[in-house]
């Protein structure tokens, strides 16, 4: 059964490996998104749902709150959107907001010149359709997505902003340099990218959250694997380092990939049950810029992978030649 579940989850993950993975056909495409204005989608006050809390609100109390909480959700969401576009984005596109409604209702004409930042959860309901939390990049005129970011977390927040837009940057700077060719969908993707950025954690302390480590692992313990500085650090202290762009610091970060849900396994031949768990991959990235210097990356989407184990950080220490 488990061996089953790692065949399927690995043939999953060689699809989904990437945190970040672009779906273009051609990487010239990714060489037109310096020529359009970037359109940062926000959310606006929907006036069907104020109607609705509103009416309810005259005989219920509790309706009141809702209003208040929409508007601030909308609010606060705005804000954390705006600050990671304006601090974080890479590019020297003219930016401009709009909610997805008033996009899609642009003529064809005036959606040629946007490539748009979104991001969409099942909570946030930009779209109303999402079926997990995304961060993705596409241009407005055009159905397929050029870049996407999988989230755990339903909610929009700062630090996976951050950590998605320092991503598309990365990738979109090493394509427009020419130094990276492979579809960002695979393991030779990755591997690129460890090529092509010299390995500067060595050079750096490198941070791991404390919440990160399998409770296999000490200080001492990743001492004897790890030859170079590194710290064991706080939540507060990894995110300060990530939204300083602090250049003395590399990070290591344990990214949530994917969903999987495995149900129905007796239509393939075993044991009928269904099995929910989430795919991550390791990544040391440079705090100062996001690029990607190493990574190890589990296959199987089972309990106890989200943590850095001994395997990891050997993983972590490989050249990736091939």
């Amino acid at each position: 059964m488990q061996n089953l579940i790692k065949v399927i989850s690995s043939l999953l993950v060689l699809s989904l490996f990437s945190s970040s993975f672009a779906m273009a056909d051609d990487n010239e495409h990714f060489k037109q998104i310096e020529n359009r204005k970037l359109l940062v989608i926000i959310k606006k006050e929907n006036p069907a749902h104020l109607k609705y809390y509103q009416k309810r609100a005259k005989k219920n109390d509790h309706f009141k709150n809702k209003i208040v909480e929409y508007k601030a959700n909308i609010e606060s969401y705005n804000k954390t959107i705006k600050d990671a576009v304006e601090n974080y984005w890479g590019f020297d596109n003219p930016v401009e907001y709009m909610s997805y409604k008033e996009m899609k209702d642009l003529k064809r004409s005036q959606k040629k010149q946007y490539v748009c930042l979104m991001f969409d959860s099942p909570y946030e309901l930009i779209t109303e359709e999402a079926r997990h939390p995304i961060l993705k990049l596409f241009y407005a005129d055009k159905k397929s997505v050029k870049l996407l970011e999988f989230y755990k977390n339903d909610t929009i927040n700062r630090v996976d902003l951050v950590y998605g837009i320092q991503q598309f940057n990365s990738h979109l700077n090493l394509v427009m340099q020419g130094k990276l060719t492979t579809k960002y969908k695979s393991y030779k993707n990755l591997k690129a990218n460890v090529r092509v950025n010299p390995p500067l954690y060595k050079d750096k302390v490198l941070l791991i959250k404390s919440e990160d480590l399998h409770s296999s692992l000490s200080a001492e313990s990743i001492a004897k694997l790890y030859p170079h500085a590194f710290e064991i650090v706080s939540e507060e202290k990894f995110e300060q380092a990530l939204f300083e762009k602090d250049d003395i610091y590399a990070l290591l970060y344990v990214k949530f990939v994917a969903p999987v849900e495995l149900n129905n396994l007796g239509s393939i031949g075993a044991i009928g049950v269904g099995l929910k768990y989430g795919i991550y991959n390791q990544k040391i990235i440079n705090a100062a810029d996001g690029r990607i210097l190493s990574f190890s990356s589990p296959l199987t989407p089972t309990p106890g992978y989200d943590k850095v184990k001994e395997k990891n950080i050997k993983d972590l220490l490989k050249k990736y030649d091939q």
